[in-house]
């Protein structure tokens, strides 16, 4: 027997579900946990271990752990390098192993083997960390059914455990690494996202470094710094990161904690309210805040036309977060946080597993979900009447919030394509919105038009560029000559986005 899996492959935590005699199962680890650290330890007798057991050597021998990759994810960007042997490891490398722990666990725990998996991203995150995710799935030797947004999972959760959902509804996803905002219609047959917004590098991260911050400039004052690079000074740092994060949590339930630390003979003692912590931390805050009434004033217009507002990931336990929903909420819209918010990603993925696989018997009262693109993508292009003949501007194919599925096409001038003659003209595919000045780090990929005459009239639209972004958020691409039929190009794929 096989089974599908649902994954949400987390900044911190990761964890995996799947539907088992119709009900949601999240599976133990190795150690009898839900949640898995997204940590991997690389061993001094050449072992590779990932969890919680790669976690217990975070202070102890921090140079030989790699964590927190999710952010990297997408970036041509080394995430680790290995002390002693020099090798290097992508983000996509370290995510596959944390990945196929995963795997292993719901092979052990349900006893079958692994057919396929819904894997989660945060709904902001563009095309090469979406391209990126596959690959790092694929290369743990798992089937990717598809990749899906977390605050869409999220919803999806709350629609099997509260089967009489209508109306719209906002999903603050704030996890470890990221957050992300999605506004959804809900009705009797489907959830279809009408926008999202969020930040790829904000999340509960941010709050514990702020913490993390206030120790070293305490240490700063006694003139005393530390070199990462130096292993003693990495595990004292690591433990100054375990510090700031136990305190963070605390600061959750209490109205004061401590923080006490010893390194090269000083010390620092230091007493931290939750004010001091909301002070350090209101720039996040409202962050957040801004990012929530984006979405929500595409999505609904105004908070008022809420039917509820759905919180998951475990950084939303923080009191200042809470606040700051309640706040958002105004006393009249419900706030919905009864599923497990470290569980609720992972759940809604193991019920689109369920729906995808072909299996389902539909003993949940399952939705349909539609996604929507989650960032804009067209194409770099001059304007003729620009007088900077080297600046560029997007002429945008598929705008942020168009449902998925979704192919459309646009035709552009051989002379509007960088490139001074056209013989060999360039085309770029890249994110941004419409007249947006195009940068270097929008791009997607580009590749050289070859072969292409500028004819009689080389500002005449004949280069047909058509885009397509399917279910999981991936673009693909081709480019023809209408006036010759001839396929420029086919099948363009990502390059890291920075």
């Amino acid at each position: 027997m096989t089974r599908e899996i649902g994954i949400d492959l987390g900044t911190t935590f990761s964890a995996v579900a799947t539907i088992k005699d119709g009900k949601i199962v999240v599976a133990e680890n190795k150690e009898g946990n839900l949640l898995t650290p997204s940590v991997v330890y690389f061993a001094q007798d050449g072992q590779i271990v990932v969890g919680e057991r790669a976690q217990s050597f975070l202070i102890a021998r921090p140079t030989y752990c790699v964590w927190e990759v999710k952010r990297l994810m997408g970036e041509d960007v080394t995430a680790y390098i290995h002390p002693d042997t020099g090798k290097k490891y992508s983000p996509v490398e370290i995510s596959s192993l944390i990945l196929k722990e995963l795997t292993e666990a719901a092979k052990q725990y349900f006893g079958e083997e692994v057919d396929g998996a819904v894997i989660s991203v945060p709904a902001y995150f563009g095309n090469a960390a979406r391209q990126a995710t596959g690959e790092a799935a694929n290369m743990a030797g798992l089937k990717v059914l598809k990749i899906v947004n977390e605050p869409s999972m999220a919803l999806r959760a709350y629609t099997v455990n509260h089967g009489r959902m209508r109306g719209i509804y906002a999903v603050l996803d704030l996890g470890g690494g990221t957050m992300d905002m999605s506004v959804a219609q809900v009705d009797e047959v489907e959830c279809r996202i009408l926008t999202s917004d969020g930040d790829r590098r904000l999340g509960g991260t941010d709050f514990t470094m702020a913490l993390e911050k206030l120790v070293l400039e305490e240490f700063e004052k006694q003139r005393i710094e530390f070199d990462a690079s130096d292993p003693s000074d990495a595990a004292f740092l690591q433990d100054v990161r375990e510090k700031s994060e136990r305190g963070k949590r605390e600061l959750s339930k209490l109205d004061k904690t401590s923080i006490n630390l010893m390194a090269k003979g000083a010390q620092v003692a230091l007493d931290i309210t939750r004010e001091q912590f909301e002070q350090l931390t209101r720039e996040y805050v409202d962050r957040i805040k801004e990012k929530c009434l984006s979405a929500i004033g595409k999505g609904a217009g105004d908070v008022s036309k809420l039917a509820g507002i759905i919180v998951t990931g475990g950084a939303t336990r923080m009191r200042n977060v809470q606040e700051m929903i309640d706040e958002l909420a105004g006393g009249k819209v419900p706030v919905l946080k009864d599923v497990p918010v470290d569980l609720a990603v992972c759940q809604g993925c193991a019920i689109e597993a369920y729906e995808l696989s072909g299996k389902s018997t539909h003993v949940l009262p399952i939705k349909k979900m539609k996604d929507v693109s989650t960032f804009d993508i067209g194409v770099a292009a001059h304007k003729l009447s620009d007088a900077d003949p080297n600046r560029m501007y997007v002429g945008c194919i598929i705008p942020k919030g168009t449902p998925l599925p979704v192919s459309k096409s646009r035709r552009f001038g051989v002379a509007s394509m960088p490139g001074s003659s056209g013989l060999a003209a360039e085309l770029i595919i890249c994110e941004g919105t419409e007249d947006q000045e195009y940068k270097d780090a929008m791009k997607v990929q580009s590749f050289t038009l070859t072969g292409i005459a500028p004819g009689s009239d080389p500002e005449k639209p004949r280069i047909e560029v058509t885009i397509s972004v399917d279910a999981s958020g991936i673009v693909t691409a081709e480019a023809m000559d209408i006036e010759t039929g001839q396929k420029i190009c086919q099948e363009i794929t990502r390059r890291a986005i920075q």
